[in-house]
């Protein structure tokens, strides 16, 4: 096992008394200081913890735990308690806090974590019932979660991140390209490039995205503005503020609606089954239209269309403000699901 030079460690009890019951708090401080290379991997392994990661300027990553619990047997104050850091290269260390069945509500545990890290280090996050605040850049984040608080205040402008979050609320800044799964929580951003969803009854607020391919059940996406948009699934809601170029929505059941459509968006495409749309289109906007109603109805005022009547419902074609050329594209198939068009002025 690789020893670094630099670990230095400092273990300190404090005993108080915590009631008339004769009941003790003891609190454990750990810092142990470790040299590392160039991207480094810290992997995490947390539980039921409180976790801030800042930058250092230094080659080594720091890290400070504080645990207090009140134990059964104070003369074993760590029983049931796994607070454990390694490194086995320059390139990778780890860190465990974890407690067993020994520990009960009534030993009131709490663990505080504190690490510095270089830049460019890569983070891998395993975390349940804790709160994390990343404040510092790294190449890469993979984190799964679950029962957690995670704010994203820092990250690099470049990398994919990937997070995996069950019953969590995840705050963050820009974003490159993240891949998230998962299902039960609450995402907001500000900007990103590229979002991939994989999820279930979560819900989306974020105020700009160029570029998102979402795989949905039971989601609910509210987006400011949007250049690109996929979505796939079922039983959700998707709302967008601004379109400026691309939609394709494949969804069943739910409800889709955007406020406004640039006057030089590409190409929009639904194919949808019991999903209610509200599409409205800036007054510029020229482009054709065919449209499969099954059992359903358009409704619009502003296009020139031609209607042919079938035994499930009625094909429509036709266009709006058409021009010779550059025209845009509108493909529309719906079952079940009335469908709006409107022209703003």
């Amino acid at each position: 096992m690789f020893i670094s030079l630099n670990r230095i460690k400092l273990t300190l009890g404090l005993l108080f008394i915590c009631s008339l019951t004769f009941s003790q708090k003891i609190d454990s401080l750990t810092h142990t200081y470790y040299a590392v290379g160039n991207n480094t991997v810290l992997n995490l392994d947390l539980h039921h913890t409180e976790l801030i990661i800042t930058q250092c300027n230094s080659d080594s990553i720091g890290i400070y735990t504080n645990i207090s619990v009140i134990p059964d047997n104070p003369t074993v104050p760590d029983a049931g308690i796994i607070n454990r850091t390694t490194q086995t290269d320059e390139s990778h260390v780890s860190l465990k806090i974890d407690i067993t069945d020994a520990i009960q509500p009534h030993n009131e545990f709490k663990a505080y974590c504190n690490i510095t890290i270089p830049s460019k280090t890569h983070l891998i996050i395993k975390n349940k019932y804790g709160i994390i605040n990343i404040n510092a850049p790294q190449s890469q984040l993979e984190a799964n979660i679950s029962y957690t608080n995670l704010n994203i205040n820092s990250i690099s402008e470049k990398d994919t991140q990937s997070i995996t979050s069950y019953y969590s609320t995840i705050k963050s800044c820009d974003i490159n390209h993240l891949i998230i799964k998962g299902e039960n929580s609450n995402f907001t951003a500000n900007k990103i490039n590229k979002i991939e969803t994989d999820t279930k009854f979560t819900i989306y607020n974020i105020e700009e995205v160029n570029t998102i391919q979402a795989q949905t059940y039971t989601d609910k996406f509210l987006i400011n503005k949007a250049k690109k948009v996929t979505i796939t699934g079922g039983k959700s809601i998707c709302f967008i503020d601004k379109l400026s170029d691309f939609l394709q929505c494949e969804l069943n059941k739910g409800k889709l609606r955007i406020q406004y459509i640039d006057k030089d968006f590409n190409t929009i495409n639904l194919a949808n089954t019991g999903v209610h749309c509200q599409l409205s289109f800036d007054q510029n906007c020229h482009f054709y239209i065919n449209a499969d109603m099954r059992y359903c109805s358009l409704t619009q005022d502003r296009l020139t269309l031609k209607e042919v009547k079938s035994p499930n419902g009625t094909l429509y074609k036709g266009s709006y403000n058409k021009q010779l050329e550059n025209n845009s594209n509108v493909s529309i198939i719906s079952n079940n699901g009335d469908v709006s068009i409107q022209i703003k002025e």
